[in-house]
C-alpha cells in the first residue's frame, strides 16, 4: 500500500476517485494472497493427516483483521511516501526489523523473559499467535487477543483516515 499513490498516480490526477480506493485495492490483492496461501497451507496439512478442528473457521477473521491493519498503515504510509519518497525505502529495512522482533521461524520461549512480556504490545504478535493458537493447536485465542487485534485495526485505521485527510489536499498536487 505504500506505493499505491505513486504507481495511481495518473489516475489520482485525471480522475475523482477517492485516494483509500488504491490503498484498498493493494490489501484487497494482499488478503487474496493471504487467501491462497490458507487454503495451500490447509490442503497441506490435510494431506499430512493433521485431523481438522473448527477452530481453522476462524482463520479467515483473524487473517481480515491482520490485512485491515495493513490498510491502515499503508494509508498513513502511503500518503506520507509521497512527499517523502524515501519512505517506501525505509518500510522494506523496518519491517525486517519488526517481522524478526515477532517469533515466526523461532519459538518465544527462547527469548528474554523480560522480552515475552513485551511481545503482547507488538502487533503483528497478536495475530501470529492466534493465527497458531486456531490453526495448530486448535484453541481460540484468549478474548485480550481479540479486543487487541481489533484495538490494532481502529488505530491503525484511524490514523491512516487522518493522515490522508490532513494532506489530500496537496496530494494531488505533488504526484
Amino acid at each position: 500500500g505504500t506505493g499505491a499513490f505513486h504507481e495511481n498516480a495518473p489516475y489520482l490526477k485525471k480522475l475523482p476517485i477517492p485516494g483509500p480506493v488504491f490503498v484498498a485495492t493493494a490489501a484487497a490483492t494482499a488478503t487474496i494472497q493471504m487467501g491462497i496461501s490458507l487454503v495451500i497451507l490447509v490442503a497441506f496439512s490435510l494431506a499430512m493427516r493433521l485431523p481438522p478442528s473448527w477452530t481453522w473457521l476462524l482463520l479467515p477473521v483473524i487473517c481480515v483483521l491482520w490485512q485491515a491493519m495493513g490498510f491502515g498503515l499503508g494509508l498513513a504510509l502511503g500518503t506520507v511516501n509521497v512527499f517523502f519518497r524515501d519512505v517506501a525505502q525505509a518500510l522494506v529495512v523496518m519491517l525486517q526489523i519488526w517481522m524478526w522482533s515477532v517469533p515466526v521461524v523461532y519459538t518465544k520461549d527462547i527469548l528474554p523473559s523480560w522480552y515475552q512480556h513485551c511481545l503482547k504490545w507488538n502487533p503483528p504478535y497478536v495475530y501470529l499467535h492466534s493465527v497458531r493458537a486456531v490453526f495448530m493447536y486448535g484453541q481460540v485465542p484468549p478474548a485480550w487477543m481479540w479486543v487487541a487485534m481489533v484495538a490494532w485495526v481502529a488505530v491503525t485505521v484511524t490514523v491512516g483516515f487522518r493522515v490522508y485527510g490532513g494532506l489530500k489536499g496537496e496530494l494531488r498536487d505533488v504526484l
